[in-house]
């Protein structure tokens, strides 16, 4: 889809009430690449749309909360969509035993999310670092 073929897309106008042609085409591209993933975050999300579309949309602070404040809105109106994002908060897990001298150490809150049944399966603990060196 490129912009000289949005006016095809109305409908996206009226229902998430996105106005200017380059909106309308961000979130027609979001709701595409939505339908390809079963889980996401917003981070995951952005990168995506920045490497499928450099010429496009520029890997800045602006056009993350561009791209937020469009997603916002289609997550509001559209229920199916809200429940492919994952918001992690950092949690301490604490195991039901029986493994309690394993633990599971991971960079990021979104890869512990994307490990949960893994780690309820196999009762282990998991601790998110962020951005700490050890």
């Amino acid at each position: 889809m490129t912009i000289e073929n949005i006016e095809e897309l109305g409908f996206i106008r009226d229902q998430y009430n996105v106005k200017g042609r380059g909106n309308v085409l961000l979130v027609w591209r979001i709701l595409q690449t939505v339908k390809r993933y079963s889980l996401l975050t917003v981070r995951q999300l952005f990168y995506i749309l920045v490497s499928r579309f450099p010429k496009d949309y520029p890997a800045t602070r602006a056009f993350y909360k561009r791209m937020n404040r469009y997603l916002s809105k289609i997550r509001r109106v559209n229920p199916a969509v809200h429940e492919k994002f994952i918001d992690p908060t950092r949690q301490f897990v604490i195991p039901p035993l029986p493994y309690p001298r394993i633990e599971i150490w991971v960079e990021k809150d979104s890869i512990r999310s994307f490990l949960g049944r893994l780690i309820a399966k196999y009762r282990l603990s998991c601790q998110v670092l962020r951005g700490s060196r050890l």
